[in-house]
């Protein structure tokens, strides 16, 4: 099978792509300053900055909704999970 010549296999990530790169890779800085070191940032630190938990909708913090997309429980899922959205956000 031949693919067209002209075919674009990578697309430039967009500003808004660029936009969450960036503040993943800061809020990930932030956890593991607030960790004391390390490379993964603790359970708490990730609660207090707004990872999900079952009981987070009966208390009414909807604002986890949007603050757990941001966090990453280690360097490995941050750069997976980075590699994903620069891959295939652009398009």
């Amino acid at each position: 099978m031949q693919f067209p010549r002209n075919s674009i296999q990578f697309v430039t990530p967009h500003t808004a792509v660029a936009l969450l790169l960036a503040v993943d890779i800061l809020l990930y800085g932030l956890s593991l300053q607030r960790t004391g070191g390390g490379s993964t940032p603790s359970g708490a630190v990730l609660f207090n900055l707004g990872a999900m938990y079952s009981g987070a909708l009966g208390r009414h913090e909807y604002w986890r909704f949007l603050a757990y997309g941001f966090l990453h429980g280690g360097m490995l899922h941050l750069v997976t999970n980075m590699a994903c959205l620069a891959l295939w956000g652009g398009p």
